[in-house]
């Protein structure tokens, strides 16, 4: 109970480890009602019962219809987004090392086969749409590392775009990894104080804070 409303979190992350931390950092907030998740399917339908989310970005893909339809409306967004010129031209005009058709097509398909699906991207975008409070956490350095690595691909914001077009955060709070920011929990944020990262309860107490101060 906060100033006399009943308050349930959704906490969503594929990793037992990190739900974990979660639990103990949410042992500090006895006062709300709790729910943790390691499916982004099974989040998806949750949201509309619960009051607020934070989310992991990664997750495994699923086989769950509506989270497949939100999951490829979300990539479609990216090549569509009013905003790719803004992101291109803010953060990868000194990448001349980058052919960028070819790594944006790289990222894209990327997105669709790999072996990790942006589901939390779905579910910031269903929070939003049903005014719930959000926080995005992930430990990802500009969250497609992985991408870089595999497909030559662009990395960072472009996986971004759907929530920077949605204002959940800015160009520039997705630049500087996710300080400063009310729904974005980044790397720089997640290694604060030394040798966080989402195994750490206190990972997830200052994603609670940031979610309680929206």
């Amino acid at each position: 109970m906060i100033g006399g409303i009943e308050m349930k979190i959704l906490i969503v992350d594929d990793a037992q480890k990190n739900l974990k931390a979660a639990k103990l950092a949410a042992n500090g907030f006895p006062e709300i009602e709790f729910e943790f998740l390691s499916s982004a399917s099974q989040a998806l339908k949750k949201i509309e019962g619960a009051d607020r989310i934070i989310t992991d970005l990664f997750f495994p893909p699923e086989e769950d219809e509506e989270l497949t339809k939100e999951y490829s409306f979300f990539v479609d967004r990216i090549s569509k987004s009013p905003k790719l010129e803004e992101v291109v031209e803010k953060y990868y005009s000194l990448r001349t090392d980058l052919d960028m058709e070819k790594s944006f097509q790289n990222t894209l398909k990327l997105m669709r086969e790999g072996t990790q699906f942006l589901y939390g991207g779905v579910l910031m975008l269903r929070a939003k749409a049903q005014g719930k409070h959000h926080v995005l956490i992930t430990n990802l350095h500009k969250h497609a590392t992985y991408c870089t690595d595999l497909a030559n691909s662009i990395d960072g914001m472009i996986v971004l775009l759907p929530l920077i077009e949605e204002s959940i955060i800015s160009v520039e709070q997705a630049m500087s990894d996710g300080r400063g920011s009310l729904t974005y929990v980044g790397e720089d944020e997640l290694l604060f104080g030394g040798g966080g990262s989402k195994e750490s309860p206190r990972a997830w107490e200052k994603a609670l804070i940031k979610l309680l101060n929206q």
